[in-house]
């Protein structure tokens, strides 16, 4: 991005031209003179993941939620019941980014096809009961009794 930067604004430059990009030397440099951005780990999330985290849809979903708590729900954390899963690429290693000194969502964006996933599902509930998690793997045989 900085070679593009400096050849758009015409600034002169010692940038490598056949791979149009600056290096490690000057990312080191600017890292220095920004006192506030580091060198960190991205996480990996998904295009399609990243294009349903808007404000509209999370004030949509927790409207609803608080209209099917209302409903006699509230005063029984008992029955209240989260569940998660959680997909865990097994075969893909993130690239580190240059993001502000304690960002705690650090991302790069990938395809899902990458890797192979291992799905993790937890379930609990306010009163602190607790189903045991579950991992969903890859499958090469399809059992009848799981049709």
């Amino acid at each position: 991005m900085a070679y593009e930067v400096a050849e758009k604004l015409g600034i002169q430059h010692r940038f490598f031209l056949g791979t149009k990009s600056a290096g490690y030397d000057w990312l080191n440099g600017f890292i220095r003179r920004n006192k506030n951005l580091s060198l960190r780990k991205s996480e990996l999330l998904s295009l399609a993941r990243a294009h349903v985290m808007n404000r509209k849809d999370i004030e949509e979903y927790f409207s609803t939620l608080l209209k099917v708590l209302s409903n006699n729900l509230l005063d029984k954390p008992g029955r209240i019941y989260n569940m998660d899963e959680s997909g865990l690429q097994v075969n893909n290693k993130p690239g580190k980014v240059v993001a502000t000194k304690g960002s705690k969502d650090v991302y790069t964006v990938t395809s899902s096809e990458k890797g192979e996933n291992v799905t993790v599902v937890s379930c609990c509930n306010p009163e602190g009961s607790f189903l045991p998690p579950v991992l969903i793997l890859k499958g090469t045989y399809n059992k009848l009794e799981f049709s």
